[in-house]
């Protein structure tokens, strides 16, 4: 386990600064106090946005640059003070990186390991990030502390005895974080489940991710900020975009294939996320390792 007090490199506002992130020195993330909080009040959920009439074109996203494979592959989208900022793994999965949307560069967020897989997510306001770490492969989380410094936990997210849990796309919903996890409790058994979680530290699965579909054929989901609908791709004679509202009873019973979003891509989909006010879809093209954002006509 590596010792508390870690620096990491990290950039936040478009400017170089550099974070600390304190480890505890048993990486437990056990600690009793809430490592988030989210808003309070019942979410009203509406429709999800009319994602078949959006106008694709391929777009920029900030650069990443220093590794052997350094397009984008996978996507995350968080609101700052500044702007709608990215947190950005390459197809080289080289590291994990982060820039504002329209500035020329990303940064990297150093010390997460070398090898940085896809199974991450960030609240829409940023306030801390689920990944898995390659090392442990267990999932962790990195919480905005305040300042300049930034706090590293291990967390099981309510599956201690589990052989593998890997983290998607949170939201805030209902008064509480909401996650669908990709869940792994022995070797050779995976289902999708929902988790929820009033404080960050103690996590409750719900029996809301109904969705009739099997989970080898299901990746790269992500809640909308709201947690009302859910992105994914489906594995299904290519790699499509699929979105799935939540129904009057929070459950997530029915998904709609968007042919538009697919064919843009040519059916190598990966990552499809909207951002924060839900204004513009993104997803990456997995072959032509090229970024197509979305927009009402």
């Amino acid at each position: 386990m590596r010792a508390a007090g870690v620096a990491i490199a990290i950039a936040l506002c478009g400017c170089d600064l550099v974070f600390t992130i304190n480890t505890p020195a048993d990486g437990s993330g056990s600690g009793g106090g809430r490592l988030v909080i989210p808003p309070d009040g019942a979410t009203s959920c509406q429709p999800p946005p009319a994602f078949e009439q959006f106008v694709f074109a391929p777009t920029q996203l900030p650069a990443i640059t220093g590794t052997s494979g350094d397009q984008p592959s996978h996507v995350k989208l968080f609101a700052a003070a500044d702007g709608v900022h990215a947190l950005i793994s390459p197809f080289s999965f080289v590291g994990l990186w982060e820039g504002r949307l329209g500035d020329a560069t990303a940064h990297p967020i150093a010390d997460l390991g070398g090898n940085f897989p896809p199974f991450y997510g960030v609240l829409p306001d940023g306030a801390a990030f689920w990944y898995e770490d390659q090392s442990t492969q267990h999932p962790f989380v990195a919480l905005a502390a305040g300042g300049d410094t930034w706090t590293l936990q291990r967390t099981e997210l309510g599956f201690p005895d589990a052989f593998l849990t890997l983290p998607s796309g949170p939201a805030y919903h209902d008064g509480t974080v909401r996650m669908i996890a990709d869940l792994h409790e022995t070797r050779d058994t995976r289902r999708w489940v929902e988790i929820s979680s009033s404080d960050g530290v103690r996590w409750n699965e719900l029996a809301t991710f109904q969705l009739p579909v099997e989970a080898a054929t299901l990746i790269d989901l992500s809640l909308s900020p709201d947690g009302c609908f859910l992105l994914f791709v489906q594995l299904a004679g290519g790699q499509q975009v699929a979105v799935s509202p939540r129904d009057p009873d929070g459950r997530f019973t029915t998904f709609t294939q968007l042919l538009n979003v697919s064919n843009v891509v040519q059916d190598n989909a990966l990552s499809p996320v909207v951002t924060p006010n839900l204004d513009a879809i993104y997803v990456v093209d997995g072959l032509g390792k090229a970024v197509y954002r979305g927009v009402p006509p």
